[in-house]
């Protein structure tokens, strides 16, 4: 069997920094090749994973200037890469952004699509449009929100050398969990500051925001994410 894993096209795999979606793409792609599974990987040109790459975009782009042209850039790259599997005879296309399903139109070949983001209503209705598309969703709560006929709820799986245990929490800083906390990279004490301060928080109560970082009050946490 051959897979095409086509990544966003803005961090590399793996990431250098925090990139929640590219960690999970390189565990699973390093996963699969371990197996045998002969697969490629489009994602950007310092991505450095042991596995077969190609890429469209050089270099790293983040954090995104503009949300138009993320949404250009994320349609070609994912245009490209469909058009390269394609043309390469693959038999899944594993898609991990939401503009490069209208793609799944004009091919045959299986596609997959990993939710790696919470609930949301614009993009749930948007999904409809593809009942072909196979679904793997990360938590059962987004499965039961999402009207499709074809979705699985997939967990995602870490290689667990790469980690160390420790019984005591490190202190890790408490993030805002607001609409103004949409960097990817580690906030600053000033960034953490001037959302906490903005009129979207101001005044809220510190208890209601759990950490996000490290373990959390699973029940308050879900009330936040979801």
């Amino acid at each position: 069997m051959r897979i095409a894993i086509i990544a966003p096209p803005f961090i590399s795999v793996p990431p250098k920094r925090y990139g929640g979606t590219e960690l999970f793409i390189a565990e699973l792609a390093a996963g699969l090749a371990r197996k045998g599974v002969d697969l490629t990987l489009y994602t950007n040109g310092e991505s450095t994973l042991p596995v077969p790459i190609k890429w469209l975009y050089e270099e790293d782009d983040w954090p995104i200037v503009g949300e138009a042209e993320a949404n250009l850039k994320a349609l070609n790259h994912s245009a490209w890469s469909v058009e390269d599997a394609i043309c390469d005879g693959v038999d899944i296309i594993h898609l991990n952004n939401a503009p490069g399903l209208s793609l799944a139109r004009f091919t045959d070949i299986p596609f997959v699509y990993t939710v790696h983001h919470a609930y949301e209503e614009t993009l749930g209705s948007y999904y409809t449009h593809f009942p072909e598309v196979t679904f793997a969703t990360i938590s059962d709560f987004q499965k039961n929100k999402l009207k499709v006929p074809r979705v699985k709820t997939v967990h995602h799986g870490i290689d667990l050398t790469n980690y160390q245990f420790q019984k005591k929490k490190r202190a890790l800083p408490v993030l805002p969990w607001s609409a103004g906390a949409t960097k990817r990279d580690p906030l600053s004490n000033t960034d953490c500051k001037r959302i906490r301060d903005s009129p979207e928080n101001r005044g809220r109560d510190p208890a209601s925001v759990p950490p996000l970082l490290g373990a959390a009050d699973q029940t308050a946490r879900g009330r936040q994410i979801h």
